[in-house]
C-alpha cells in the first residue's frame, strides 16, 4: 500500500458503486473540517458541525437553527439532507466524511484545493477533482468536492482522502480534468465560446460569466464544444433576470442546453427555470427547444440569486432538477438523441458562476462510509513498534 509524501493523515472513503457507471466517473464528496461531539443543553451557533455521542462514519450533522440542545439526545436522521429538531436546534444531516480539524490549508472557495488530495485504493495514484463550493466559518467550513474516480465503479471501490500536506500545498482543483468539459471562469474565458444573439462579459472581481441576453433566443456554446450521445449530465450555477417586459405573455427563463444539434436551429432541450407559464408562476421545466414545454414543476427562486440548474439529457429519459432537490417528471420524448451542449437565456439576462458536463448511469454512485483516520507522520516509528 502507497503513501503520498509529505501528508499526514487521510482517511479510506468507499464509494457506493453502480452497474454501468464504468471508470473515470465524478463523485461529490461532502466534506465537514471539524466536528464536535454532540452535547445535551448546550447553546449551538449556525454552522456548527456534531456527530453523536456513538460516533458515525456516513453522516455529520450541521446546525440550520441556532438554539440550545436539549436535555436527550436527538434520533438523529440518517437520510441526507434531512432534519431533527433538538431542543430548540434543528441540525441538517450531511451525508460524508469530516477530516477532524487536521487539514493544515482547508479550501476556502470554489477551486480552491487547499490540502486535500485523494488517491486510488492503491493510496498512491492521484485522482482529479474540484472543490465546486465551500460553506460556514473555520473551523465549520463544509467542502463539497467532486472526484473522478479512475476505477471501474460497477461495483463498491475504496479511494483515500488525504489531508494534512502543509499550509503552502498547491492548489491542483481543476474542473477541465474532473469532467469531460466544464468552465468555473477562474480565468477569463470569453474566447472560447460561440454566442447566438445578445453577448457575454467576463466578471474579473468574482469570477463568472455575464450574459447579456435579447429579446428572444441567447445560446452560449463552447466553441469546440462535443456532440454528445451517451447519457449525460449538464449542471451550472447560474441566475435569471428579467430583460424588459419579458416575452408576449411575460416569461423569461435561464437554461442549460442539451442534444442541440445546430446552435441556431430550433432543435434540442432547454432545462429550465424562470417565469414559464401563461400564470406567470415560479417552474422549472423540460423544453423542447422553442416547441412546447414537456414537463414542469413548480418552484420558487428569486431574480439575481444564483441557483443550480441540472438537465439529464437521455433518450426517452429528460428530466430537469433544480438545487438537487426538486426535480420534473421525467419526458420520454426522443425528437433528439444527441448533439451539442450549452447555455441559454429567454428574454433574460443571467450570471453564470460555472457549468459542467459528466458521465451519467442511474443510480448514480455516491459516497458510502469513511474508514478510521490514520496518522502517516510517524510512520517508520510505527512500523518499527509492531516487531
Amino acid at each position: 500500500m502507497g503513501v503520498l509524501t509529505g501528508w499526514k493523515y487521510r482517511k479510506k472513503v468507499t464509494i457506493q458503486g453502480s452497474t454501468g457507471a464504468g471508470t473515470n466517473y465524478p463523485v461529490i464528496l461532502k466534506i465537514g473540517e471539524s466536528f464536535s461531539t454532540w452535547q445535551a443543553n448546550t447553546s449551538y451557533s449556525l454552522g456548527k458541525l456534531v456527530k453523536p455521542t456513538a460516533g458515525s462514519n456516513r453522516f455529520f450533522y450541521e446546525c440550520t437553527t441556532a438554539g440550545t440542545s436539549g436535555a436527550t439526545e436527538p434520533t438523529w436522521p440518517t437520510t441526507d439532507g434531512a432534519t431533527v429538531t433538538d431542543g430548540t436546534v434543528v441540525w441538517t444531516a450531511r451525508k460524508g466524511i469530516t477530516i477532524d480539524g487536521l487539514s493544515d490549508n482547508f479550501p476556502s472557495g470554489k477551486n480552491q484545493s487547499g490540502d486535500l488530495r485523494f488517491t486510488s485504493s492503491d493510496g498512491s495514484t492521484l485522482l482529479s477533482f474540484w472543490v465546486e463550493n465551500v460553506t460556514g466559518v473555520s473551523p465549520n467550513r463544509v467542502a463539497y468536492v467532486w472526484v473522478k474516480v479512475l476505477e471501474d465503479l460497477g461495483t463498491n471501490r475504496d479511494i483515500y482522502c488525504y489531508f494534512g500536506g502543509g499550509a503552502s500545498a498547491s492548489n491542483v482543483s481543476s474542473i477541465i480534468n474532473t469532467f469531460i468539459d466544464g468552465d468555473d471562469f477562474i480565468s477569463n474565458t470569453t474566447t472560447n465560446y460561440t454566442v447566438v444573439g445578445g453577448s457575454i462579459s467576463y466578471d474579473a472581481t468574482n469570477k463568472r460569466l455575464n450574459i447579456t441576453g435579447t429579446s428572444g433566443n441567447t445560446v452560449v456554446a463552447k466553441t469546440n464544444a462535443q456532440s454528445l450521445a451517451f447519457p449525460y449530465v449538464i449542471e451550472a450555477k447560474m441566475s435569471v433576470v428579467k430583460r424588459g417586459t419579458g416575452d408576449s405573455l411575460g416569461n423569461y427563463t435561464s437554461a442549460v442546453l442539451g442534444f442541440k444539434t445546430t446552435l441556431t436551429g430550433n432543435d434540442g432541450y432547454a432545462f429550465d427555470f424562470g417565469r414559464l407559464t401563461t400564470t406567470l408562476t415560479s417552474h422549472i421545466s423540460v423544453e423542447k427547444y422553442t416547441v412546447a414545454h414537456l414537463v414542469s414543476a413548480s418552484i420558487t427562486y428569486s431574480d439575481g440569486v444564483l441557483y443550480l440548474i441540472k438537465g439529464l439529457c437521455q433518450a426517452g429519459n429528460l428530466q430537469t432538477t433544480f438545487e438537487r432537490t426538486t426535480s420534473t417528471p421525467v419526458s420520454t420524448d426522443t425528437s433528439y438523441i444527441s448533439g451539442y451542449y450549452g447555455l441559454r437565456t429567454w428574454y433574460a439576462d443571467s450570471v453564470v458562476d460555472w457549468w459542467f458536463v459528466r458521465k451519467y448511469v442511474s443510480p448514480e454512485p455516491t459516497f458510502l462510509s469513511a474508514g478510521t483516520l490514520e496518522f502517516l507522520g510517524s510512520r517508520r516509528r510505527l512500523l518499527i513498534s509492531t516487531y
